[in-house]
């Protein structure tokens, strides 16, 4: 939450979060229209039609996995407030503030460290799911920023908006290779005939796929950088995420690899990563935390009480370590 004190920072802050959104809402029109302008080129306003047909089509139609069954597919277990009272302390005190319903918690027994968050369907209530390595690894205040993060992605229904790219992408994809085909079998005609090629229609046909793939993981880096910015408006501790960010990407990438192979971490450029560079994130939050914006929702005395309800150090109670070899890491909201 916000300190009267600080009108300046918390205007940057809504600021950057206007920004994240009228970015998000680009690149997701942006992607739409591409597929549009695909139709358009195979088959003019029917091709139009028929996309915005199709898109619609696939977004009612499209295959939809509960929260429950999905987790259950990764082994993952509920944990209710019984056997994790310090989680569930910390999630009610979170979605109080973010004005939401408390998701279902789950523990993932994996070891490594990660958080995902998973949609509702119907009267499967959505849910919030916590790995067995994250647990262990992090203290309570900065998995209250984690779980912050991912309720962040839940209030704002990233997981629908990333949907509505990847429908648009493959209505693009789809598109596009039709458009390729028709192309082929009718090159020798335009041969014949000595009809111009149409370059511009092959140019769009080539590179719509690409830069419909591009805009999607853009508008997935704009969504973590606005989970970001919501996180540390829900947990009022920026330096906290940040911290976890810090312990994550250690493990993702030990000292002796990085010492070793320094320009081995992360290959990919990033015009193609998924996630924003875990630097530039780290860079964020602490700019917002040396603004003094922010009072930590989660202050000592409330960390104690977690802490004491829950009779233990580790938040959760009954739980045996997973064998780490028989797991492996998910590719879900972070």
């Amino acid at each position: 939450m916000f300190t009267t004190s600080s009108a300046p920072s918390a205007r940057a802050f809504l600021s950057h979060k206007q920004r994240n959104v009228l970015h998000s809402l680009i690149l997701l029109l942006a992607n739409v229209l591409l597929a549009g302008v695909v139709g358009w080129a195979v088959a003019g306003r029917e091709g139009v039609y028929w996309a915005v047909v199709l898109m619609a089509g696939l977004l009612f139609f499209m295959p939809r996995v509960g929260p429950r069954a999905l987790l259950r597919m990764h082994g993952g277990v509920a944990l209710p407030p019984a056997q994790a009272p310090a989680l569930h302390i910390i999630l009610d005190l979170l979605c109080l503030q973010a004005r939401i319903s408390p998701p279902m918690l789950y523990y993932v027994p994996t070891p490594h460290m990660n958080a995902f968050a998973v949609a509702g369907r119907g009267d499967d209530p959505p849910a919030l799911a916590l790995t067995d390595g994250l647990l262990r690894a992090l203290p309570l205040r900065e998995l209250a920023a984690v779980m912050a993060h991912e309720l962040s992605h839940l209030r704002h229904n990233d997981m629908r908006v990333m949907a509505m790219a990847d429908v648009a992408g493959r209505v693009t994809s789809s598109f596009s290779l039709m458009g390729q085909l028709l192309l082929l079998l009718h090159l020798p005609w335009l041969l014949v005939e000595e009809h111009p090629v149409p370059w511009l229609l092959i140019a769009i046909l080539l590179v719509a796929p690409m830069v419909s793939a591009l805009l999607q993981l853009a508008l997935s880096r704009s969504r973590e950088f606005e989970a970001d910015l919501e996180a540390a408006r829900l947990c009022g501790d920026p330096l906290a995420l940040a911290s976890a960010l810090a312990r994550m990407e250690r493990t993702q990438h030990p000292m002796l690899s990085r010492v070793l192979f320094p320009g081995r971490q992360d290959p990919n450029p990033s015009l193609f990563r998924t996630h924003p560079d875990t630097g530039a994130r780290i860079a964020r939050l602490t700019e917002l935390a040396r603004s003094g914006a922010f009072t930590p929702l989660l202050d000592d005395a409330a960390l104690q009480h977690a802490l004491d309800a829950a009779g233990a150090a580790w938040p959760t109670t009954g739980m045996a370590r997973p064998a780490r070899q028989t797991r492996k890491a998910w590719q879900l909201w972070r």
